[in-house]
């Protein structure tokens, strides 16, 4: 049962929004323009706020949904299971060639399923990095450090299953901006706002 629901999500996961929206009303593959990500800023920058705004809660409920029947049904177990392959489904979707997002809508969502006011806090974390700097990666990977450090904390607690959990969703994050995290460094990574 375990396996169906971590397989469940996944393929959950995999129903990627952010494309099949474009593809339906704008005839277009999000994958061909912008930095190529299958995610909410990028169809912000190429579709506009109203394609961005339902991407970004479709995106977060397919993260939240199975994480919260997962934890009903196995609890933390399930929520670690539910949660890492609902995330793993959005970047490396099977319907789309494994080409997906960066994860980071689905990670609230599965944040919220964790803990409202986790959510919150990364949250808050990410829109005063973004506020700062103009820069939407840079807010998503403060707010993956900042899930990394409550991931220790549940470590140190003995929440062993949520501590994985918060630890591999930051690090995936990390992972996924990694060219983001070059840009950043040689000055070329684009602003809020900057098409």
């Amino acid at each position: 049962m375990k396996f169906i629901l971590l397989l469940a999500s996944y393929l959950i996961g995999s129903i990627s929004w952010a494309i099949i929206l474009g593809k339906i009303f704008c005839k277009k593959d999000i994958r061909d323009f912008g930095s190529g990500n299958a995610g909410a800023t990028n169809v912000l920058r190429t579709f506009g706020k109203n394609f961005a705004i339902a991407t970004l809660i479709l995106d977060s409920l397919k993260g939240f949904i199975p994480s919260i029947i997962g934890y009903k049904l196995f609890g933390d177990v399930g929520l670690l299971l539910a949660g890492v392959g609902a995330v793993c489904g959005h970047n490396w979707p099977i319907y789309f060639n494994l080409k997906g997002g960066k994860g980071i809508a689905t990670s609230l969502g599965v944040f919220i399923a964790v803990s409202p006011l986790l959510a919150l806090e990364l949250g808050i974390v990410f829109f005063m990095t973004v506020a700062i700097s103009k820069m939407v990666s840079l807010g998503s990977i403060a707010a993956a450090l900042a899930s990394i450090l409550q991931g220790i904390y549940y470590l140190v607690t003995k929440r062993y299953e949520r501590a994985i959990l918060l630890i591999a969703l930051g690090v995936i994050a990390i992972w996924r901006h990694k060219s983001n995290i070059y840009r950043i460094r040689v000055g070329q990574e684009s602003k809020l706002g900057k098409k």
